[in-house]
């Protein structure tokens, strides 16, 4: 009898969750509904240029985090031109916190397209899809790339190619650097990092899992450091440049150290 008194408890105790997590289910799959037919009616109105669906990317992205109550703390400046914008991976929640404040082309893994809400998102919104079964994959990411720069929409890209809890950062993939040389791009360096480490999704840990998890956390806090452009024509040097800015930038946060200087700094909550 005690027993089931308790499990009754715990069943108690969870329906404020629950209700949490459908409520924000609900709200965001009537921002995605009210995205996708913004984005058609003006196709079918008038031209819509790929820049245009980056910035209405943008504001679709700052939608999410008001409703999942993301708590952005940005440091440093946004690039004001054409960059590729190299990011940490921690979590899918990465994507929606830069995209608030770059309007951009994500470069994502093929399987994000079958992803509740954000893949079907994605799908119109400029996104560059990486198949890794496919050998010839990575040349048409490349190629993609560049077309995309040239058009003026700086690309994000995390070449870490999975997520990753930390607290440093894996090895980086080069194909990003070898792009940004050949098209004399400035690298933009990210550093992301959440207040709460189970925010990362790694491991054995299932998307439905850490989806509901992180559906129904009240607050979300994320820390977005940009740092300044890195130009070279050398990829290797971009490459180890970047890679060492990120390093220790997120050693800094997580050590608390003050890590904005004379950059800008401010804290959104939305």
């Amino acid at each position: 009898m005690a027993k089931s008194g308790k499990n009754f408890m715990k069943i108690i105790k969870k329906i404020p969750l629950i209700m949490l997590f459908w409520t924000r289910v609900i709200a965001l799959l009537l921002v995605a509904a009210m995205y996708t037919l913004r984005i058609y009616f003006r196709k079918f109105t008038r031209r819509l240029s790929k820049e245009r669906i980056a910035k209405y990317g943008a504001q679709w992205a700052e939608k999410i985090n008001m409703v999942l109550g993301v708590k952005i703390t940005k440091i440093g400046a946004v690039p004001d031109k054409t960059a590729m914008v190299i990011s940490n991976h921690r979590s899918y929640m990465d994507i929606p916190a830069i995209f608030q404040f770059l309007p951009c082309s994500m470069v994502a893994k093929k399987e994000v397209e079958s992803w509740p809400i954000i893949g079907f998102v994605t799908k119109i919104n400029n996104t560059i899809y990486v198949d890794r079964k496919d050998p010839d994959s990575r040349k048409i990411t490349r190629d993609k790339m560049k077309k995309t720069i040239l058009n003026n929409i700086p690309v994000v890209i995390f070449p870490e190619g999975t997520s990753y809890a930390g607290p440093g950062i894996l090895k980086f993939k080069k194909g990003a650097f070898v792009t940004a040389a050949d098209t004399n791009t400035p690298v933009v360096p990210v550093a992301v990092e959440y207040k709460d480490k189970d925010s990362a999704w790694v491991d054995d840990d299932t998307f439905a899992a850490h989806f509901y998890r992180t559906f129904t956390k009240p607050k979300l806090e994320v820390i977005l450091h940009f740092g300044p452009a890195i130009e070279h024509q050398n990829p290797e040097i971009l490459h180890k440049k970047t890679w060492d800015w990120i390093n220790t930038s997120l050693k800094n946060i997580n050590k608390g150290v003050r890590v904005n200087g004379t950059e800008k700094k401010e804290e959104i909550l939305v």
